[in-house]
Parts: C-alpha cells; structure tokens; sequence
C-alpha cells in the first residue's frame, strides 16, 4: 500500500485525503444541522401550541392552587376541550401533573389521582420551561399515546397562577405531529444536499489547485531529468 501510495501523482493524494477529510466533515456539519433544525422546530411548535393550550386550560384549573384534585364540573370542562373543535383536532390527549409525579387530570381517566416517575421534562417545566420530544413516548405513563402508533409531540408546559406567577400545575399534551414529521423531513433532506454540494465545490475547487501544482512540478522534474541526463551524457 505504501509502494502504491508513493506511485500517486500529489494530485491523487491530495483528491484521496481531501475527500477522506471533507467527507468526515460534511457528515458531522451535516448532523448538527440537522440535529438543530429538528430542535429549533420542536421548541417553536411546542411554545405555540403551549401558549394555545395554556389559554384553554390555566382559566379552568385555578383550584389546583390549593388542591390536589379537580371537581368534577372541571373535568367535564377539560373533557370537553378536544371534543368536535380544532383544538381537539391538533391535540390527541393532555394530561395534569401536581407535584411529586400527581396526575391531577387526564384525558384517560382511568390514571387520575396515580403517580408516576418524574421525567426530566417534566422536572423541567416545574422550573419554568416548556420543553418537548418529537416522536419518543417512552415513559411509563405514555403506554395509552403509544399505542396509536402515530408520530407524536410530546410537550411540557408550566402553569402559572396569574397574579402571583407561581406554578402551580404543568400540563402534558400530545399534539399529532404528522405534518411536522414530514417537514423536518424535507428540511433534513435540503440541508444535507446544500452540505454535499458545498463539499464537492471545495473538494473540486482545491484539487483543480493542486492539479496545476502537480503538472507544473511534472513538468519541472521532466526537465529536470533531461538536463540531468544531458550533463552524464
């Protein structure tokens, strides 16, 4: 392999690292790119649709300031929300947590008044994040969203109390995130190829540098050696 390395023309190992080089960095610019349009749409559907849903569901649940548990003309109220409207439509289920894993509410009655283990983002929105997964659903209390095998958003909001700003309750919901699935899609598809084609403008555009450099070195060594053989002559 060194015999036949040494035999390349400078232009030929320059065109095979370079593209060794270029390749590796195309792929980890092209993953972060990716990685951060995934993340940049995630947190900007899921703070909207937080803000949309927070104005439906922080006026019905001021009584969690104080308790543990909702009436039961609240959670008809919350029962209502995704019934036949487009709040219903862009949202599958929520869910409300109180401290220590307490689901106050949910849209599956049956887990009502269980606990269940924190999750970081739930431990997050009780510091006052909204955060959000795309597409995960791995927790113990998501079994019923998983079920339906469609991509999901997950999403964590605080809820605040309005004078104080206290949060007092986080709401979880499951927003249908088809059509988010599919422009991220797109978007990862464009920001790879845009990657790619500028990877392959730099790798052409340094080896037709090197190029010149290599057949003019040719050429000096073929001169070089004629008058090398002219002078033993």
């Amino acid at each position: 392999m060194q015999e036949t390395w040494s035999r390349l023309s400078l232009a030929a190992q320059f065109v095979v690292t370079g593209s060794v080089v270029l390749l590796m960095g195309m792929a980890v610019i092209g993953i972060w790119v990716t990685d951060r349009i995934e993340e940049g749409v995630t947190r900007n559907s899921a703070s909207s649709t937080a803000l949309y849903m927070e104005s439906f569901v922080a006026p019905l649940i001021g009584e969690l300031t104080s308790s543990n548990e909702l009436s039961p003309a609240t959670r008809r109220s919350l029962d209502e929300l995704l019934t036949n409207n487009e709040l219903g439509r862009r949202v599958i289920s929520f869910k409300i947590w109180k401290e220590e894993g307490l689901i106050a509410y949910s849209s599956h009655a049956e887990i009502i008044g269980q606990r269940f283990p924190t999750t970081p983002n739930l431990l997050a929105a009780w510091q006052g994040e909204v955060t959000a997964e795309f597409d995960t659903l791995e927790d113990e209390e998501d079994a019923r969203e998983r079920d339906r095998g469609l991509p999901l958003l997950e999403m964590y909001s605080p809820i605040r109390e309005r004078h104080t700003g206290r949060i007092f309750a986080v709401a979880e919901f499951y927003a249908t995130a088809e059509t988010l699935n599919k422009n991220l899609l797109v978007a990862n598809l464009q920001s790879w190829l845009v990657v790619a084609l500028v990877t392959l403008m730099m790798l052409g555009a340094l080896s037709g540098i090197v190029l010149r450099g290599s057949r003019t070195i040719k050429q000096q060594q073929i001169a070089l050696e004629g008058r090398v053989n002219e002078l033993s002559d």
